[in-house]
């Protein structure tokens, strides 16, 4: 990996998480793009695939939406400053971000 908070780690020992979060940024460059991808599929976690191919296009605004206010509504319930845990708010946002790199 060559920058962030892995950097100098070979692709194969970053958490599935962070690989499909770092699909989903529209600035990530080839070939690094590509190498991601492919470990993800060696892997067999299902996200290997492109983000956008899991969603039927005309499906992909309104699944977004639901996952947005989902998230939302949730959060409401699990930030810290609104009385929740520290720990459930950050599941719940690998949760959201691992939704919206498969749409």
């Amino acid at each position: 990996m060559p920058f962030g908070k892995y950097r100098g780690q070979p692709l194969s020992a970053l958490p599935d998480g962070y690989l499909a979060w770092l699909t989903a940024l529209p600035d990530l460059r080839e070939p690094l793009r590509s190498r991601i991808r492919d470990e993800l599929r060696a892997r067999g976690t299902g996200r290997g695939t492109a983000p956008g191919t899991l969603v039927v296009p005309a499906l992909r605004t309104a699944a977004s939406r639901i996952v947005e206010a989902g998230f939302r509504a949730l959060a409401k319930q699990h930030h810290p400053d609104a009385g929740g845990d520290h720990h459930a708010m950050i599941e719940l946002t690998a949760a959201r971000d691992a939704l919206v790199a498969l749409l």
